[in-house]
């Protein structure tokens, strides 16, 4: 399941202050956005995805 957020590296702040893990860092996907992979307190695994801006 992957989340879609306006920013992964906010987010992943937050991932780790509530106690979840970061599996992949901040990775850009070169003209789509950006994803990391986490897990939360349980061990479920989830991605957060960042849209590019396109113009």
């Amino acid at each position: 399941m992957y989340f879609g957020v306006d920013s992964v590296e906010r987010y992943l702040v937050l991932v780790k202050n509530e106690g979840g893990t970061v599996l992949m860092p901040y990775t850009p996907v070169p003209g789509y956005g950006a994803l990391a992979i986490c897990a939360d307190t349980e061990g479920n695994r989830f991605g957060l995805w960042e849209s590019a801006e396109r113009s």
